[in-house]
This record gives C-alpha cells, structure tokens and sequence, in this order.
C-alpha cells in the first residue's frame, strides 16, 4: 500500500526538513495544505527544497508554483474537482497523472474520479485531528463503492484519510483502499519519520 502524508495546516518549524526525510524514508507523495497562507509563503517553503525532493510535493493551492517549481502536481478539493479550476488544467495538456482530489461522498467516490490519478476518500474513521469528524456512510456501503470503482478495469486509485492508524491499515487494505495517508496522529508524533516506519513494518 501507498504512503501519503497531509501537511499541517499551521507553520511548522523546519518543515522543508521534515518533507525531505519523510519522502527520503519512503512517503509516496507528501500534501502541501496551508489554508490562508499567501503565495509568497507557500513558494518560500517549497523553495526550501532540494529539486529532487520537489518531485514529491503536491500543491493545494497556489497552483501556479507547480510547474516552475518541478512539483509532483495539483490537487483539488471536492467541490472543485471537475469545476473550472480542473477545466483549465486539463485544456492547459495537465496529463491526469498529475491530478488528485479530495472525496468526501460515496456518490462522488463513484462519480468523479474519472480524468485523475487519485482520490483522497475521507474521513474513513474518526479523526484525530478533527473531534467529532467521521464517516457519514456505513462500512458495507464504503465496500460496495471501491469494488464497484475498481470493477471496470483501470481506474484512480482511492486512498484513505481520516482515523488511520497502524492497527486500521490491514482494514484499509481490505476494504480495498491502494493506501492510505497520514495527518492529524503524524504531525502529533514525537518524530514523524519514525512514525511513518511503524506503518511500513505494519505493511510487512
């Protein structure tokens, strides 16, 4: 299973650092989220990272860095997914590798993921991050939904978010998920790349 991780909303003290070491240790694709922040503030983080390093990041927001910068792509919110942000991407030749976006429905899970590489389904649990946040769907329905979005042949992917936890991950693969991705409890840990080691021996 892939390994992806959110960004805290917040400042975080030597970020660039720590995406650095979490893509290094193995993340598939780190998520740089910081709502409200201004461009300037996401370009001067994202200009603290080594080219390489780069190739790993996915904007959500200031989608305009993604391309001088050399990052992974852009990913976009649910209720923007097939609107005109993602119209103009694609009319712009953004080839559906490079997309994602955020799932929060078992309708649009369904319907929606069609022209991207992946989709964050979300919460799957309950959050850690966000009291009170979980699920609006049972289990059996959320089953349905990826057999059903995997049973025709070559589709995005859908990763899980929300209440993950080493114990959770066998779940999530077998609920079908192709893996998972990590926020509130990483940001929370002590040393995040060492917490990020705990799932990929939970994987073994």
């Amino acid at each position: 299973m892939d390994l992806l991780a959110v960004s805290p909303p917040r400042y975080l003290q030597h970020e660039a650092r720590w995406i650095e070491r979490l893509l290094g240790a193995g993340l598939h694709r780190y998520h740089l989220r910081k709502p409200g922040w201004p461009l300037a503030a996401v370009r001067d983080l994202v200009a603290e990272l080594p080219e390489a390093v780069r190739r790993g990041v996915v904007l959500h927001q200031c989608y305009r860095l993604v391309e001088p910068y050399g990052l992974a792509g852009w990913h976009l919110r649910d209720r923007s997914g097939t609107g005109r942000a993602y119209q103009l991407l694609r009319k712009a030749g953004t080839p559906a590798e490079r997309l994602s976006r955020s799932v929060h429905s078992i309708q649009n899970l369904l319907q929606s993921l069609e022209g991207y590489a992946y989709g964050i389904l979300s919460p799957i649990f309950p959050s850690f991050s966000k009291p009170g946040h979980g699920p609006s769907w049972s289990e059996s329905a959320l089953r349905a939904a990826l057999k059903s979005e995997h049973a025709s042949g070559p589709t995005a992917k859908v990763y899980a978010l929300g209440g993950i936890s080493t114990e959770r991950l066998a779940h999530c693969r077998d609920l079908g998920f192709a893996g998972v991705v990590l926020h509130g409890a990483l940001w929370e840990a002590a040393d995040p790349v060492a917490y990020l080691k705990t799932f990929q021996k939970g994987q073994r």
